[in-house]
């Protein structure tokens, strides 16, 4: 009856997970603060007041306003970030000179117009509708000209005759690719030489892909066949099925529970934007093409996110505790898992006994054989054989060295080179 009811856990708490976080994130839909008019008209004077709604356009949404030539503006959140300046003066200018951000006026389009404004910004681009500096890499004072020329270059650059700059240690970047192409062409002539030479040693190579055969996972032996394990198929599902033991199958497990919830969270935020404002999908994400507009959208961006930081914390702190209460389920039924998994199978520890408190020993005398004496006389159980655990971190190194070295004597006496009568001919390489 508990084995049934162990099986089952995981399934009412998978379930109730899921109806947990349902439940959250309605709760955090509902209690989403309602603007009263009488509040929405106390704050006019706000700039928040102009954007109003809950559309993400919201920041796109203006008020009336009509340049004017040389009027000067600080644009905030409500202002129109495709507005366009009248045909006498057609392009915005950006006033730093007076120490207000975000502070516009419209002008002519001429450089002394840009330049009375701000100096860094000498050039009237008409396309774009704003006066800017010049874009040119690696120029650090451009001329005041009116065009895109460079009057002094930035450290490791040279001005030419046209007004760019030029890279100096450009040619020592050619140098290094050259060098590395020169290398990678030599590395794949290695490769493609290793490929061709011929087979010298044919019993090795097939020793060696035997072993690599017999390294891969199998399925198990089908009782009453003469044939060989075969591999698993490649739709196994690892979540259930044990093919390299349970640590694997846990392992899959764990992958599979940091998707499911990771895809979890990322719809519970979708359905709170969906339902609370759908601003909180695109907070960060839009981009400016002049400094205007990226003073709109800054202000917006800011004003948005204050509004709508309840939701954020809210949500962090949801989900931090639901992740608390999904981690502990998971380590239940990964718990069940391996239960199940070690009653239905016999593994190793089914055969061995653990012994502990052991009194010091020297490693001189025969603990292994005194042991398992002692063993056998108070369980009648015959042992096989017996491991003690020795604390030989004083002498690793020496153990180590001595164990390999008994390794490579058993080995060549298990597979002793069969004896050449001649030495092949050493392959060409180019």
């Amino acid at each position: 009856r508990w084995t049934l009811k162990s099986q089952n856990a995981p399934f009412q708490i998978s379930v109730a997970m899921k109806l947990l976080t349902i439940a959250s994130v309605a709760v955090l839909a509902a209690a989403r603060p309602l603007q009263q008019p009488a509040a929405r008209s106390s704050l006019s004077v706000e700039p928040t007041s102009a954007v109003g709604g809950r559309s993400p356009a919201a920041w796109l949404q203006t008020t009336k306003y009509e340049p004017k030539c040389h009027d000067k503006r600080v644009v905030d959140s409500s202002d129109d970030k495709f507005l366009a300046c009248p045909k006498e003066c057609p392009v915005w200018a950006d006033d730093r000179g007076d120490g207000i951000d975000c502070n516009f006026e419209c002008v002519e389009a001429t450089p002394k117009a840009c330049i009375d404004v701000n100096p860094l910004e000498p050039i009237p681009d008409t396309e774009r509708g704003i006066c800017r500096a010049c874009i040119l890499y690696g120029c650090s004072k451009c001329t005041m000209e009116g065009e895109d020329k460079c009057d002094e270059c930035e450290p490791g650059f040279k001005l030419n005759s046209k007004g760019k700059c030029e890279n100096l240690n450009q040619y020592y970047w050619y140098a290094m690719f050259a060098f590395i192409g020169i290398g990678n062409i030599f590395v794949v002539a290695w490769i493609v030489d290793i490929n061709r030479r011929p087979i010298v040693n044919k019993d090795g190579l097939k020793t060696a892909l035997d072993y690599r055969s017999r390294s891969k996972v199998r399925m198990p032996k089908t009782p009453g066949s003469e044939e060989g394990r075969e591999l698993w198929p490649l739709d196994t599902n690892l979540l259930k099925t044990s093919v390299a033991g349970v640590g694997v199958q846990l392992h899959f497990n764990f992958q599979f529970f940091l998707i499911v919830w990771a895809l979890a969270i990322g719809l519970g935020w979708l359905i709170l934007s969906l339902s609370v404002d759908e601003a909180l999908l695109i907070l960060g994400t839009r981009r400016a093409k002049t400094a205007r507009q990226n003073c709109i959208l800054v202000a917006w961006g800011y004003e948005t996110q204050q509004r709508l930081m309840w939701t954020k914390i809210d949500f962090v702190a949801v989900t931090y505790l639901l992740t608390v209460l999904a981690c502990v389920g998971f380590g239940i039924r990964q718990l069940r898992i391996f239960q199940k998994v070690d009653m239905q199978n016999s593994t190793h520890k089914d055969y061995a006994a653990r012994v502990r408190n052991l009194p010091l020993l020297e490693g001189t005398e025969p603990v292994e054989e005194e042991l398992k004496q002692r063993i056998q006389d108070a369980t009648g159980q015959k042992v096989v054989g017996v491991s003690v655990c020795w604390d030989f971190q004083e002498h690793e190194e020496e153990l180590m060295e001595l164990i390999q070295s008994q390794l490579v004597e058993k080995e060549a006496k298990l597979n002793p080179m069969p004896a050449r009568e001649e030495e092949p001919e050493e392959p060409q390489s180019f």
